[in-house]
């Protein structure tokens, strides 16, 4: 399986849909694929929001904005299942001013490096929360824009599995944000 915990995500391997595991993040990666027409990465303007309906409760839609270097990730759309498993509506604010900080660099690297990239990103992970619960996590940041990244399209699915105790993951107590699989894929 590509990626691994120790990779960070520079070093993240480059691979085909086919490591994709998920049927819908790969259908939706290769509903982007689509829009390419010979691009780095397609733009905003090539498709109506009707086409993402299969997969719209499980999708955030960031405005990438410009700042000192690097950009800044800002809610635009935030699906009803992400809503409710991120604890609150997020539409109009930034990625980095509503994540806790122990996940702000994990989170923000992912979409810092797709952003040099251009290439999307699929990862699967877990963090155990406040709550004590193992959060799992499937990820698919697809890239948007006419040179520079101007939008990221994120298909987020998480789950909660077993409280307390140990979890088969190695977590005990708070555990930091742990990417069990990270990889680019190339359209």
């Amino acid at each position: 399986m590509p990626g691994s915990r120790s990779e960070t995500v520079d070093s993240a391997p480059t691979c085909d849909r086919t490591a994709i595991p998920s049927p819908r993040a790969r259908a939706l990666f290769d509903w982007w694929s689509g829009l390419l027409a010979g691009r780095d990465m397609p733009v905003r303007g090539d498709f109506l929001a009707e086409e993402l309906v299969p997969w719209w409760p499980d999708l955030i839609l960031y405005d990438a904005v410009p700042s000192d270097g690097a950009s800044r990730f800002r809610f635009r759309v935030h699906g009803a299942n992400a809503v409710s498993s991120d604890g609150g509506n997020f539409t109009g604010r930034f990625l980095d001013e509503v994540m806790p900080a122990h996940l702000a660099e994990p989170i923000l690297g992912c979409y810092r490096a797709v952003e040099r990239r251009r290439l999307p990103l699929y990862s699967q992970g877990h963090w155990r929360s406040p709550q004590d619960y193992v959060v799992g996590f499937e990820r698919l940041i697809l890239p948007f824009g006419a040179g520079n990244l101007e939008h990221a399209l994120t298909f987020l699915v998480r789950h909660e599995s077993a409280r307390g105790g140990r979890d088969g993951a190695g977590l005990a107590g708070p555990s930091p944000f742990i990417n069990d699989m990270l990889a680019f894929v190339a359209p």
